[in-house]
């Protein structure tokens, strides 16, 4: 009794990769509103130079704090790239990592913030202060990076449920 090659399962990684879309739609969204909200504050008319790299350094020493958020929304979506290459191509157990790694990264983040603001007592402003910042963190570092991942494990997925598995009975 072989395998039957027309036998499918039923869950072929559809809902991961809708689940990674969605989730990486809304990254998008949020990264591209936090540049616009960036840009309109700071519009650069006094950084009206002819090329690209004028203009960058003119924008990183007026407005540091846009830059560095821009830097890290840029390599959260290479690192979310990364993420779907394993995903798409390596074990769930291994390729997780990215994903694992990226929210670790996260929850070091927050636990250095708290330690850093010292022994004091702890306000509601500042309770506010490190709910915004983590979930800022969330948005722009765990978002891309997990949703890309699923797209790639659904991929996987998909790719492995459509493969044709034969019966040993074919080689006698």
């Amino acid at each position: 009794m072989g395998i039957r090659a027309s036998h499918t399962q039923s869950f072929k990684g559809n809902r991961l990769r809708l689940a990674g879309v969605g989730i990486v739609l809304i990254a998008a969204i949020i990264h591209v509103l936090l540049i616009s909200f960036s840009l309109w504050n700071h519009p650069g008319d006094s950084c009206g130079h002819a090329s690209w790299g004028e203009w960058l350094s003119c924008l990183r020493q007026a407005d540091p704090g846009s830059y560095k958020l821009g830097l890290l929304q840029l390599s959260s979506w290479f690192v979310a790239g990364i993420g779907l290459l394993l995903g798409c191509y390596l074990t769930p157990y291994v390729s997780a990592v990215v994903p694992g790694a990226v929210g670790a990264l996260t929850i070091w983040l927050a636990a250095e913030f708290v330690r850093r603001r010292g022994a004091g007592p702890t306000t509601p402003g500042a309770m506010i202060l490190f709910a915004e910042g983590l979930g800022t963190g969330a948005l722009l570092l765990v978002g891309p990076v997990t949703g890309a991942w699923l797209v790639g494990f659904g991929m996987l997925r998909r790719r492995r449920s459509k493969m044709q598995r034969v019966s040993p009975d074919v080689f006698d």
